[in-house]
């Protein structure tokens, strides 16, 4: 059925652009916003620059009204982003890890949060990430980078796409190559923002700024973090993106959870496995990864919240 057989086919056609605007305008941030129309279909799309970062924000919003038929074949709406890069290569992100993908002539791949293109300029190394938060549908076509928006399939839903659609992007450069954990790291701040929350004025028993955990090496990646199911602990998640075994170490923050009193590893429904590698030593546990695996710890500590 047309919903999951892929064929972008047909002629090309370009939105019509209505009116434009200039929205904010600092210190903070800049944006422009542009209304555009594609058959009945009304779309807006704000450009965002913030200072201090290096993205450039893409948010659309808008009422799609196109549908497919057997007869007009399958309307389809991408982004598409042309680079200014030589020899470009491209790297998606997938469960648990990324994948270099070769070229096919604008084939369209999946990839979760982001996708990295990377080539040169002159004889510089340099790239692009483009981050999402909800299309997963990439192509890339020579140094063009394509992202799905939109594809009104008609079978064996006949109106799947019909109504209002939310979409944001941003794009994301770099120099050089840019290590998989650092690109997954920005998806995930892409993602989950941080969230900021007003309370009364009080003096607070936590300094203005603090980690809870940090890793060594950088190249493996904290998955999640939860309280155990069962006991009083928390239960930690790695994971190793880069094809290498790893032996981890997290040290966390004494404010937060007192002394580390033990440490031992788990499955994924928490029951300690046979031969764990975790080890205590302080504020720190040490845990081995294997190349491209999870691995999760089941820690206890002196205190696991605060009053």
């Amino acid at each position: 059925m047309t919903a999951w057989v892929i064929d972008h086919h047909g002629a090309i056609e370009y939105p019509v652009m209505k009116g434009y605007q200039r929205k904010d305008n600092g210190p903070h941030k800049v944006s422009f916003e542009v209304k555009f129309r594609i058959h009945e279909s009304d779309f807006t799309v704000v450009y965002e620059l913030r200072a201090g970062d290096p993205r450039l924000y893409i948010h659309v919003t808008g009422t799609w009204f196109q549908r497919g038929t057997s007869e007009a074949g399958i309307p389809t709406l991408r982004l598409a982003f042309p680079l200014a890069l030589d020899q470009a290569r491209g790297t998606y992100e997938i469960p648990f890890g990324a994948q270099a993908r070769p070229y096919h002539r604008g084939q369209e791949v999946p990839a979760l949060q982001w996708a990295g293109v990377v080539g040169k300029v002159g004889d510089k190394k340099a790239g692009v990430l483009l981050l999402n938060d909800s299309k997963h549908g990439h192509a890339l076509d020579g140094n063009t980078l394509r992202l799905t928006l939109i594809r009104a399939s008609y079978d064996p839903d006949p109106l799947p796409e019909i109504g209002s659609h939310e979409i944001h992007v941003a794009l994301e450069p770099f120099s050089g190559e840019l290590p998989v954990a650092k690109a997954i790291a920005s998806g995930r701040r892409f993602n989950h923002p941080l969230k900021v929350i007003g309370t009364d004025v009080h003096k607070g028993a936590l300094p203005g700024d603090l980690s809870i955990v940090s890793l060594s090496p950088a190249s493996c990646v904290l998955s999640g973090l939860k309280k155990a199911h069962h006991v009083n602990a928390l239960v930690l998640t790695f994971f190793e993106p880069t094809g290498k075994d790893q032996t981890l170490t997290a040290e966390f923050n004494s404010k937060l959870f007192g002394k580390v009193l033990s440490a031992v590893e788990v499955d994924l429904i928490e029951r300690p496995v046979k031969k764990s590698s975790a080890q205590a030593q302080g504020q720190k546990i040490r845990l081995k990864i294997p190349a491209h695996g999870i691995a999760s710890v089941l820690v206890r500590f002196a205190k696991v919240s605060r009053k």
